[in-house]
């Protein structure tokens, strides 16, 4: 009866420390820590049910939820190096190089999800759009120290989606 009881005993302490385990790490995935600068998208199966701006400790519930988290500072795309046919039929070497950020974190997952996915859409819309403004100029107003090319009337939104 003794070994029966040791054994009934020893079974119920793995059970308790599996269960502890097991306890330990819910209570880890039901927390996430947003750091300054960083926003978060809350996913539920894929769906967003919701997004974060404020730094510190939040909520989620563990399984159902998955965060994805994105910087909301200013990120750099430097393009690649590339010949341009100018007005006059020269070629010149552009190298490109934008600012951008994320304004709309739910629109921004919705369409691209990744940074690499929006490096590769920017890319296209810089290099499109440098490509167009110097094929257009010449030589003299490409280079010129003045910033007339940029303050034409001719302004662009680009969209994302």
């Amino acid at each position: 009866m003794r070994d029966d009881m040791k054994k009934f005993k020893h079974q119920n302490v793995i059970v308790a420390v599996v269960v502890l385990v097991l306890l330990i790490f819910s209570l880890f995935q039901v927390f996430y820590v947003l750091e300054e600068g960083e926003v978060a998208i809350i996913t539920k199966f894929g769906e967003v049910v919701g997004t974060e701006t404020n730094a510190g400790l939040h909520f989620k519930m563990p399984i159902l939820h998955n965060v994805n988290r994105y910087t909301a500072k200013l990120l750099r795309l430097d393009g690649d190096p590339q010949k341009i046919l100018t007005k006059e039929k020269q070629f010149i070497e552009v190298d490109t190089t934008s600012r951008w950020r994320i304004s709309d974190i739910k629109k921004f997952y919705q369409s691209l999800v990744t940074y690499q996915a929006a490096f590769s859409r920017l890319s296209d819309i810089v290099d499109s759009s440098v490509r167009d403004i110097v094929t257009v100029n010449s030589l003299d107003d490409i280079v010129r120290s003045s910033n007339i090319i940029n303050e034409s009337s001719h302004r662009e939104k680009f969209d994302i989606n």
